[in-house]
Parts: structure tokens; C-alpha cells; sequence
């Protein structure tokens, strides 16, 4: 793997964590949530900040500061809308991470990448009984 496609990953790595961490916090602050879905927004959110941390580091390593443009999603309405979207968004998250893990030469940040990975699959799975509960 090139530094040109490791840098195009993180790049667009640290967007999708930035617009997870933009929206879980903005939607646990709705007083129309229940304070156990507020909890684990904010409980993801944060995780998200650490993942996007990650990112930042190694995109330093590789490049100048980083520096990405980014737009705040604008989320959804309902709760069950905000929950199919945060679904879908980790779903192609996993498929964008394993795709490119296939491609790792550097075994630090692969073991870094498999771990955000299970992190991943883990607010999928938080995410799905969610949208289970509110059926």
C-alpha cells in the first residue's frame, strides 16, 4: 500500500468518524429520546472521538496536519430514522475499514484498524437491537 492511498483512506476515514461524532452528540441532546438511547449516543459518540484520533495521528505520520473538509450531515427525524441511518453509515463504515485492512503492510496499524473494526461491528449490533426494541 502506497502513502497516496493511505492518506486517501484516512482522509476519508476521519470524515466518516467526524460525522458519527457530529451526530451521536447532536441527537443525544433530542429530549424526545429516552435517557438509555442518549446514553448510548453519547457512549458511541465518544468512542467515535477516539477513533478519529487514531486517524488524525496517523494521517500526521504520513502527511502534513490534517486538514479535510467536512460538511455536517444533516441526520434524520424520527428516531427509527436516526437509527437506520447510524445502521447503514456503520455498515458501509465495516465494509470501507475491511477493504482496506486487506491492503495493510504495516502490522501496528492493521492491529489499530482490526480493533476500530470490532468497535464498528459493536455499535452495529447495539444499533440493530435498538431498531429491534422500537418495532
Amino acid at each position: 500500500m502506497g502513502v497516496k492511498s493511505a492518506v486517501a483512506f484516512l482522509k476519508k476515514a476521519i470524515k466518516l468518524e467526524y460525522n458519527d461524532v457530529f451526530l451521536y452528540h447532536k441527537e443525544k441532546q433530542n429530549p424526545g429520546l429516552s435517557g438509555k438511547v442518549r446514553g448510548i449516543f453519547e457512549a458511541l459518540g465518544n468512542q467515535e472521538i477516539t477513533h478519529l484520533d487514531l486517524f488524525s495521528v496517523e494521517l500526521k505520520k504520513l502527511a502534513d496536519e490534517p486538514t479535510i473538509e467536512l460538511a455536517p450531515p444533516s441526520g434524520a427525524g424520527t428516531l427509527r430514522e436516526i437509527l437506520l441511518y447510524h445502521k447503514a453509515s456503520e455498515e458501509n463504515t465495516i465494509t470501507f475499514y475491511e477493504t482496506f485492512a486487506e491492503t495493510l503492510d504495516n502490522e501496528d496499524f492493521a492491529k489499530k484498524l482490526h480493533k476500530v473494526i470490532e468497535d464498528e461491528k459493536t455499535h452495529l449490533h447495539i444499533l440493530e437491537k435498538l431498531i429491534k426494541e422500537i418495532k
